[in-house]
């Protein structure tokens, strides 16, 4: 064991530890011996931005969400045990910058985390999986191409980042799916999925001592490590192309806006503010129905200090739908959001946000996703107390500006 830190977390009253071990392993541990229900999240900091190994090999897109599948459905004697024990639940996903695998029990964590562990780090690939996986992926991204909103979605990003990592879907492409094989895929697990590119959640009814003779029997091992830099987007502020057309079998219209960070404001800081305007966004519109007949689906994905927000709506006149858009906004300001409206929107998101605090799934999910981005999810209270009116009210600046707009047009 190389460092073991403390802290006690105000917020929920609860301890965690860190343990960072001799091989370069981490483990976040929040004992909850309350609970019945033992939550693992084991993530890799490989996801679809990745683009190279080691900066010399490129891989073609979709390489980590096929690893994912690869690793998940491979005939191991101790992998197939896993999958039949009873009481224990599997899953895995692949995003942007993460590749994650969870299990929860409510058995004895002692148990299973050894089998868990080893069976993803420890990888035999053969072609015949290879064949079958690309298979399942190909048919997996066939149903999305044949989604309307899907395609709608996929070009709209195309249309708003220069990166073509943000406007692909991990799946990756047909073409890049034939492109992965037994090779890529042996040299991508080496150099991704090494323990000092690793990070596990345990959140439970688990024992601090058990977990660390774990630790202490099977990360003690030195094993050539190498560092992984966290991939990183640069983007221009402006959009690709402000303008597009796609057949559709629906007359609608589409909006993208692609928003930075430009003031660096922290990743939690900046991802609360953005989801508090776009609130006041879309219950402003809900006010406007009778008068525009335009409903409006808002979506927000960010990561790294980079949004896209994207309007989805039945709006068949571009005109009408930024008429709508722009009296929101007017609508939206110091004086018609009064404090007692504010403070009920604060409690609204931070009651969203103690839900996911008491579920182990959810807790585990968003402390390594944030720590995987350099930011601590667990001061996410504490942020969204010092939110101001005006710093929320600010964000319209920050959404709305010359050249970050791209709108898609579909007709039938």
């Amino acid at each position: 064991m190389k460092k073991i830190s403390y802290r006690h977390i105000y917020t929920l009253n609860e301890s965690m530890y860190e343990i960072y071990c001799q091989n370069g392993f981490k483990v976040i541990l929040i004992p909850r011996e309350n609970y019945l229900q033992t939550e693992m999240n084991l993530t890799i900091n490989f996801g679809h931005l990745n683009k190279h190994i080691n900066d010399t090999i490129e891989i073609p897109k979709g390489t980590a969400h096929f690893l994912e599948h690869i690793i998940f459905e491979n005939n191991s004697k101790v992998w197939l045990d896993l999958l039949e024990t009873p009481n224990i639940d599997l899953n895995a996903s692949t995003n942007l910058f993460r590749t994650s695998f969870t299990l929860s029990t409510n058995k004895k964590i002692d148990e299973v985390i050894h089998q868990f562990y080893n069976s993803i780090l420890d990888l035999e690939i053969t072609e015949s999986s290879i064949k079958k996986e690309r298979e399942i992926i190909k048919h997996e991204l066939s149903m999305y191409t044949e989604n309307r909103e899907w395609k709608a979605k996929m070009k709209l990003l195309r249309n708003m980042y220069k990166s073509d990592c943000m406007s692909t879907d991990i799946i990756g492409t047909m073409k890049s799916i034939d492109e992965i094989n037994k090779s890529i895929l042996l040299k991508a697990h080496k150099y991704f999925y090494t323990p000092n590119n690793i990070v596990l959640c345990i959140i439970g009814p688990v024992n601090f001592h058990n977990i660390k003779t774990f630790l202490d029997e099977n990360t003690s091992i030195l094993i050539p490590s190498h560092f992984v830099p966290s991939p990183s987007i640069e983007e221009p502020m402006t959009v690709n192309k402000k303008a597009d057309y796609q057949p559709n079998n629906s007359n609608s219209i589409y909006i993208g806006y692609k928003v930075l960070n430009t003031d660096n404001i922290g990743n939690l800081k900046f991802k609360l503010l953005l989801d508090l305007y776009i609130h006041l966004l879309e219950e402003e519109s809900k006010t406007l129905y009778n008068d525009f007949l335009i409903t409006l689906d808002i979506e927000v994905d960010s990561f790294k200090g980079i949004a896209n927000i994207l309007f989805f709506s039945n709006a068949i006149n571009l005109d009408s739908l930024e008429n709508l858009i722009d009296v929101c906004k007017q609508n939206i300001n110091m004086n018609s959001i009064c404090d007692s409206y504010f403070n009920h929107i604060i409690l609204k998101k931070k009651g969203e946000l103690l839900s996911t605090f008491n579920s182990s799934k959810k807790l585990a999910r968003q402390i390594i996703d944030n720590h995987l981005q350099n930011s601590d999810f667990l001061k996410v209270l504490t942020i969204l107390d010092s939110i101001t009116k005006e710093e929320v009210l600010s964000m319209e600046d920050k959404v709305f500006y010359n050249n970050n707009k791209s709108v898609l047009h579909n007709f039938s």
